[in-house]
């Protein structure tokens, strides 16, 4: 039993039926014990909490925390975002992206994008005004750059980071900067990589100057920042990650459930830089 007042008082709420407390006793209780955790956490779903779906959605499509049956997570999923959860339909575009449960489709992942942007998302519209920023043409790139502002006036952290002193006045999405991201980004951002520095040939070693731009590095930073842990080595005796001392860096592996559209159009293009 938790000597917790604050834990106890969820657990108190949940017992009694509360479907918000259930879902939050079951994030508390994830470090501690897990079959407990997820007990609380379907209880709550079964009540038709929309983020307790996402979450079984997520760990049935990851197969992290329970076992992996895509039909089920997806149904989870499918749930959550009926019941006005946008973040189960960005999850939704990016396993799309991935062709993650099915075949890519890049299309329907950022018509998935365009619908949350049509409702002024501000995670939506910071990913399409950063994906026409890849695009390299300058056009484009402007339209994206005005989808950026409109995110960070509603709030987007990374869009903040790119427009620092964001107007305060939040006017409606123009309905032309939506569209032109619907016709450029049919198919995904590839400009023509950068010339390489070749250091070796045998192993291949080079350098792509410019593969990405800086803002899109910031993009990764700032949506990795939160989550940074440090970095772990591999134990061959025990077969296990450890951290040790003498590894002084921190890391974050992005997942399909805290990945987007932007981070996805990231690893085709250095996956582009490899063939």
């Amino acid at each position: 039993m938790s000597t917790n007042p604050a834990l106890e008082a969820v657990r108190s709420r949940a017992e009694g039926g509360d479907p918000i407390a259930q879902a939050n006793l079951a994030q508390a209780l994830l470090g501690q014990d897990l079959d407990e955790a997820i007990s609380w956490m379907e209880k709550s779903a079964a009540q038709g909490q929309a983020e307790a779906m996402y979450f079984l959605g997520v760990w049935h499509t990851e197969g992290a925390l329970k076992p992996r049956e895509m039909a089920k997570g997806i149904k989870y999923l499918e749930q959550a975002e009926k019941k006005g959860l946008a973040l189960a339909r960005h999850y939704q575009a990016v396993l799309k992206a991935k062709g993650i449960g099915g075949l890519p489709d890049w299309n329907a992942a950022v018509e998935d994008l365009i619908g949350l942007a049509q409702k002024e998302n501000p995670f939506a519209l910071s990913q399409l005004g950063f994906l026409m920023g890849m695009t390299g043409e300058p056009e484009v790139m402007a339209i994206g750059g005005k989808l950026i502002e409109a995110a960070a006036i509603r709030g987007n952290p990374q869009a903040c980071e790119f427009i620092k002193n964001p107007a305060t006045e939040k006017e409606p999405v123009n309905k032309i900067w939506l569209e032109k991201a619907i016709e450029v980004l049919k198919t995904l951002p590839k400009p023509p990589l950068p010339n390489p520095e070749n250091f070796s040939l045998k192993p291949r070693i080079a350098v792509f100057p410019g593969i990405i731009s800086h803002e899109i590095s910031d993009y990764l930073k700032s949506r990795a920042k939160p989550r940074l842990k440090p970095s772990m080595v591999i134990d061959h005796i025990r077969g296990s990650f450890v951290q040790e001392d003498f590894r002084t860096s921190t890391e974050h592996r992005f997942l399909p459930g805290q990945s987007d559209l932007v981070i996805h159009a990231v690893c085709e293009r250095i996956a582009q830089a490899t063939e």
